[in-house]
């Protein structure tokens, strides 16, 4: 028979201390930190590839800046709050709201903007109604300068008149549609289990580091 006597517990308050740090929020934190990286490391790749120079933001640019984290007592949440980013990742119709139609961008001036922000814009009518919003036409008008004929005593030297210049309007700037249904995009987000794969490693190397160096 071999009898072990301890005399001396050195192991349980290194293993206290060890679980203590273990739990709460610091290993959460680290995980939280580590998904929000690759989140945005993603949708920055996706506003290089995908961003339309003329549109006024960026959309997936807003998307990095809007992905947090926060923490339960047994869960990280990761969170993205750009509008239109589960739109696009689950895809589905859209339909307006207080409003009988939605308004799709025809050409680069009209990506990312509403229709009222112009105030230069008509409605166009065919057989089933309108369906679509165009430039109104205008005429620029340019100042000419003549030299007066003989006899206009009013006016014996130059004079300026009106004369019609370039003219402008007509191009479509938005669609009018009741609904428009989108497909899904599943590459909007990093694949799932490249996400778990992250959070997980941030807290294996985060137990590691706490770890390291201590005697067994």
């Amino acid at each position: 028979m071999i009898t072990i006597e301890i005399s001396k517990d050195d192991a349980s308050p290194a293993l206290d201390r060890l679980q203590n740090s273990l739990e709460g929020a610091a290993v959460q934190e680290s995980m939280g930190r580590a998904g929000v990286n690759l989140l945005q490391d993603h949708f920055k790749t996706l506003a290089d590839e995908r961003h339309r120079d003329a549109a006024p933001h960026n959309f997936y640019a807003d998307a990095a800046r809007s992905t947090h984290h926060f923490t339960t007592h047994d869960s990280v949440i990761l969170s993205i709050s750009k509008t239109g980013i589960a739109q696009r990742y689950l895809g589905g119709t859209i339909k307006p709201v207080n409003a009988k139609y939605l308004t799709i961008p025809s050409r680069d001036e009209a990506v990312g903007r509403r229709a009222r922000e112009f105030n230069n814009l008509e409605m166009l009518f065919g057989r089933h109604g309108p369906y679509a919003l165009a430039e109104r036409h205008s005429t620029d008008i340019r100042w000419r300068s003549a030299k007066a004929q003989k006899g206009w005593a009013h006016n014996p030297g130059k004079y300026r008149y009106a004369a019609a210049g370039a003219t402008r309007g007509g191009g479509i700037f938005f669609w009018l549609v009741e609904s428009v249904t989108q497909e899904s995009d599943p590459t909007v987000l990093p694949e799932m289990e490249t996400i778990l794969e992250v959070v997980r490693q941030a807290a294996s190397d985060y137990i590691a580091a706490k770890t390291e160096g201590r005697n067994q």
